[in-house]
C-alpha cells in the first residue's frame, strides 16, 4: 500500500495534475508546478532506499509571497523510529511503536524552497534561489540517515531477536548431565508460520522451537528501508543436531515393535522427540557456529505477522528440507527392520504338541507377576515335546514322562503370536527340568533368575534353538 500511494504521487506530480490552491494567484500557481517538477525530478535520481521513500510522501502544502520572493513549504515524512519505553513492556507492542512511523509516514517535518519569478519578453520563468531543490535534497538524505540509524538501536534490536526468534525453553548456563530441558511448542508463533512454510501446525511446533534455540541476531541494518533489512545472526551447527536426533531415533527404532508399519508422520515424531537431547549437544559447543545475514522485510513482519518476515522463512525452509531428508532417510531404515504384529492376547493353553498321558503332573504359572505373559518350549533331546503359552493369573498344568528336559522360555507383557513370541524387548532364557515320578512340580515363572537357574539367551539364539 505504501509503495502504491508513493507511485500515484509521482504520476501526479510528473504530470502536473496536482491543482493550485484556490487562492493562489498566478505566479503563485507557476512556483508550485515548478516545484511538483523539481520534486519529480529529484524522485528519478538514484537517491537510495529512505530517501527515495521520504520524498516519494513529500507534500507541498504552501506557496507564499514573501516581499518579493516564494516560499514553497514541503512536508515530508521523518520516518524516524517511535519506539518508546522498554521492549521489555512488551516485545510485539514495543516494534510496533517503533515501525509505526515508517507504516504510517508521521509524524511530518517541514521543508522549504525559495523561488523568484522573473519576466521577460511577455515570459515568466520561476529561478530558485538560496532554498534550493538540491538543498532540499540534502536535507532529506539527512532526514534520511536519521531515520536509518534510529532503527539500529540495540533494544530495537533485542526486540527483534525475541519477536522473530522467541526461545521456547531458558537453558541452563551449564550443560546438564541428563534431566535435559523440555523444549516448549510456541503455539501461537509456530501455527503462524506453518502455512507459510507448507506445514501443519503440529509439525512446526515439533521443528521450529529446537531450531531456534541455536539463532540469535546480532545485529540488524536498514539501509534501503525496512522493507529490505538485513538481519545479521549467528547460528549454531543445526545441522548436527539434526542428524544426532536421527541417530537417537535410529537406536530407538531397532527395539520398537512395529516400526516398518509406522507412517512418515509417526518417524517424524521419533525424530523430533530427541531434538531436545541433540540440542543439549550443540547448544552448548563453540564449534560450528556461522554468521548468516538474511534480508528480511521487518516492516510486513510487524504489520502482517513474523510469516511475512521472507528472508527467515527461506532460512527455515531450508532446515525443514533436512528434517525431510532425514525423516526420508529413516523411512528407508525402518523398512528393513522385522514388523512384530501384534495379535490378540489369548488364553493359557497347549499351542503345538501334546502332554504324556498318564505322566507326572507338571504346572507353569507367572506367580504374582501381574503384567507379563509366558511361552514354554518343552523340548527332550531335539525333540519338542509341546509349546504352551501362560496367561498371568492362569496356570497351565500338563503331565510329562519322568525324565530331563530343557524348557525354553519368552516372557513380555505381549503376544506376538507363535512366530515371534513375547516380542523383541521380552527375556528370553532356558533352564533344565527334572520329572521324577510320582511327584508334582510347580513352575513360578516369575522366578526365572531368581530362585529358577536359568541361562540367558539372545532373542537370536532362542529362534536357532527351536529352529524358528
Amino acid at each position: 500500500m505504501r509503495k502504491i500511494i508513493a507511485l500515484l504521487l509521482l504520476l501526479t506530480m510528473m504530470t502536473g495534475l496536482v491543482p493550485a490552491q484556490a487562492d493562489e494567484g498566478e505566479d503563485a500557481a507557476l512556483v508550485r508546478a515548478a516545484a511538483e517538477t523539481a520534486l519529480a525530478e529529484l524522485l528519478q535520481e538514484d537517491i537510495g532506499g529512505w530517501s527515495q521513500l521520504i520524498l516519494a510522501n513529500a507534500k507541498i502544502t504552501d506557496v507564499a509571497l514573501q516581499q518579493k520572493y516564494y516560499k514553497v513549504t514541503v512536508e515530508v515524512p521523518t520516518l524516524k523510529s517511535g519506539a518508546s519505553g522498554s521492549w521489555s513492556d512488551g516485545v510485539y507492542e514495543y516494534l510496533q511503536r517503533a515501525f509505526a512511523p515508517y507504516l504510517t509516514c508521521e509524524p511530518t517535518k517541514e521543508l522549504t524552497l525559495t523561488a523568484l519569478v522573473k519576466e521577460a519578453d511577455g515570459a515568466k520563468t520561476v529561478t530558485w534561489v538560496n532554498d534550493k531543490p538540491q538543498n532540499l535534497l540534502n536535507r532529506v538524505k539527512n532526514l534520511a540517515n536519521a531515520a536509518k540509524q534510529s532503527y539500529t538501536t540495540n533494544n530495537v534490536r533485542i526486540a527483534l531477536d525475541k519477536y522473530l526468534l522467541p526461545e521456547a525453553v531458558e537453558m541452563p548456563k551449564s550443560k546438564p548431565k541428563e534431566n535435559f530441558p523440555a523444549i516448549g511448542t510456541l503455539p501461537e508463533y509456530t501455527s503462524a508460520v506453518a502455512a507459510e512454510l507448507g506445514l501443519s501446525p503440529e509439525q512446526a511446533a515439533q521443528r521450529l522451537p529446537a531450531l531456534m534455540m541455536l539463532m540469535n541476531i546480532t545485529s540488524f541494518t536498514a539501509n534501503d528501508t525496512l522493507d529490505a533489512g538485513v538481519v545479521t545472526m549467528t547460528v549454531k551447527d543445526w545441522k548436527t543436531m539434526l542428524q544426532n536426533a536421527a541417530n537417537y531415533a535410529k537406536d530407538a527404532m531397532a527395539g520398537m515393535v512395529g516400526v516398518p508399519k509406522m507412517s512418515r508422520l509417526e518417524i517424524e515424531g521419533i525424530l523430533c522427540s530427541y531434538l531436545p537431547q541433540a540440542l543439549v549437544d550443540v547448544y552448548y559447543s563453540q564449534k560450528g557456529k556461522t554468521t548468516e545475514k538474511l534480508t528480511v522485510d521487518l516492516a510486513a513482519a510487524v504489520e502482517d505477522g513474523v510469516q511475512a518476515a521472507d528472508g527467515l522463512m527461506d532460512y527455515f525452509r531450508a532446515y525443514n528440507n533436512e528434517v525431510d531428508r532425514l525423516t526420508a532417510t529413516l523411512g528407508l531404515y525402518a523398512s528393513t527392520l522385522e514388523y512384530y504384529p501384534r495379535v490378540e492376547l489369548i488364553d493359557t493353553c497347549i499351542l503345538a504338541g501334546a502332554e504324556h498321558e498318564g505322566g507326572t503332573s507338571v504346572s507353569f504359572d507367572m506367580g504374582d507377576n501381574q503384567v507379563n505373559h509366558g511361552y514354554i518350549c518343552i523340548m527332550q533331546g531335539d525333540t519338542i515335546v509341546l509349546e504352551g503359552f501362560v496367561h498371568n493369573g492362569v496356570r497351565l498344568l500338563i503331565r510329562l514322562n519322568p525324565g530331563e528336559y530343557k524348557v525354553y522360555c519368552s516372557i513380555g507383557p505381549e503376544w506376538f503370536g507363535e512366530k515371534y513370541f513375547c516380542g523383541r524387548d521380552a527375556y528370553y532364557g532356558v533352564f533344565d527340568l527334572t520329572v521324577e515320578k510320582g511327584s508334582k512340580a510347580m513352575i513360578h515363572m516369575e522366578d526365572v533368575g531368581g530362585n529358577l537357574p536359568v541361562q540367558d539367551m539372545t532373542e537370536a539364539e532362542f529362534h536357532v534353538a527351536l529352529r524358528k
